[in-house]
């Protein structure tokens, strides 16, 4: 990632960066390590809940991978977007070991900020938002909370409103997210 966001900074003025679920995790690691103009975090989790760390090293000794199903509430995105079948446990493992080291690292992030979370989201807390904006310095973030979407919010019913990163009334559907600072 970082030898990526470098080959890209030396072509362009400005790198922005997106991720959803780790993607979001990836994309704050760089952005504590490197100047980047903004970035875009959607249902990005800091930390996976309380049973999964406790079952995982009890049951990948035993199971190389668990089944999966996608986390789309939108029945024709899900037939559209099948996921991944099952999940291996020791990229769980390496998951919990990049959360654990990007939540330490939160307050070199200084970028503007937007935030993508849903109250539906089965597999990422809202509380991940609230402590990213808790953790960060940048003086520019933005927290849009979802209602009707699951996990995969980029294909899910509200995947309109999503896909405006900066919600107006040229979006259809989509309403201003909630300033933390009042910039907006």
């Amino acid at each position: 990632m970082l030898r990526a966001h470098a080959e890209l900074a030396s072509t362009h003025e400005r790198v922005y960066l997106l991720g959803l679920s780790l993607g979001g995790v990836l994309a704050l690691a760089v952005a504590a390590r490197r100047s980047v103009a903004g970035a875009v975090l959607m249902a990005t989790p800091l930390e996976l809940r309380w049973w999964v760390r406790w079952l995982l090293p009890l049951l990948e000794p035993l199971v190389r991978l668990v089944p999966k199903s996608p986390a789309i509430r939108d029945p024709e995105a899900r037939s559209r977007h099948p996921g991944y079948r099952s999940l291996p446990l020791a990229a769980v493992r390496e998951m919990i070991r990049l959360q654990r080291e990007v939540g330490a690292q939160l307050s070199r992030v200084t970028t503007p900020l937007q935030l993508s979370y849903s109250r539906r989201d089965p597999t990422v807390r809202v509380s991940d938002a609230e402590r990213i904006l808790r953790g960060v310095s940048s003086a520019r973030r933005q927290v849009r909370y979802l209602s009707r979407s699951a996990h995969g919010v980029t294909v899910d019913l509200e995947g309109r409103e999503v896909a405006c990163v900066k919600p107006s009334t040229s979006c259809p559907n989509s309403r201003p997210g909630r300033p933390v600072d009042g910039s907006g």
